[in-house]
């Protein structure tokens, strides 16, 4: 049996295990890089729908 305050505590990490789960679903962020236009806005639609960023790029070109 939990006592009022260990039920508080537990309450506590739980809850803090769930921000921390949101918080690093929207800090993950996924690039896509390919030069067909198709894969790349596909590969978005299923990144998106998986709860994540997601920034697409043509090329892997620098700056």
């Amino acid at each position: 049996m939990l006592t009022a305050g260990g039920y508080n505590e537990l309450s506590k990490r739980v809850l803090r295990s769930r921000e921390n789960s949101t918080r690093a679903k929207y800090l993950t962020a996924v690039f896509v890089v390919d030069d067909d236009i198709a894969v790349r806005e596909s590969l978005e639609f299923l990144i998106l729908n998986a709860g994540r960023q997601v920034e697409t790029f043509t090329s892997a070109g620098s700056g």
